[in-house]
């Protein structure tokens, strides 16, 4: 992948009020398990427990991810 396409697809910063109010539905409420996912998996590591991290990453990638993300554009 050539530099100016890694540096196009990086996350720079969080998303403000007004970009995540102009999105739809589905993108916010992805966004903001995203934003739990990350607090509860933060915690996880913190304390060592790798199990239950990895299992809440694929339990929203699987579960939550897919079905609002993937499986729609398909």
């Amino acid at each position: 992948m050539p530099a100016d396409a890694k540096k196009a697809l990086a996350v720079t910063s969080a998303i403000d009020k007004d970009e995540l109010s102009t999105m739809p539905l589905p993108e916010r409420w992805v966004v903001s398990r995203c934003h739990a996912l990350v607090d509860e998996v933060t915690s996880q590591l913190k304390s060592y427990d790798f199990g239950p991290a990895g299992q809440a990453i694929y339990a929203f990638l699987w579960d939550e991810y897919a079905d609002w993300c993937v499986a729609p554009a398909g």
